[in-house]
């Protein structure tokens, strides 16, 4: 199955050496793959965009980072053992922002 994975700016220019675009990757992943076995994957797949977000030995986000699950925080959409489906699509924002 694949996934949409979004990374918004602020984290977009940290993972791209600056870019104030986002980032967009597709993620192929075994069916029923949960939302932890994404972000392993991500880790291995993607270092230096798992190193802005996810910390690997702790298994968590990072706290610079939200991670929405289509839309919603993925707290609410099962955490990290939400199962995946097919076209699914996680967004990872600033934890806070300025104003």
């Amino acid at each position: 199955m694949k996934v949409q994975v979004q990374f918004l700016p602020w984290l977009s220019g940290l993972i791209d050496g600056g870019t104030d675009e986002e980032l967009h990757y597709e993620f192929f992943l075994k069916q029923d793959s949960t939302l932890q076995q994404f972000l392993d994957q991500l880790a291995v797949q993607q270092p230096c965009a798992a190193f802005v977000v996810y910390d690997p030995e702790y298994k968590v986000i990072r706290e610079v980072a939200v991670l929405m699950l289509n839309n919603r925080s993925f707290e609410l959409a099962g955490g990290y053992e939400a199962v995946l489906k097919d076209g699914d699509v996680l967004t990872f924002l600033a934890a806070y922002s300025g104003g």
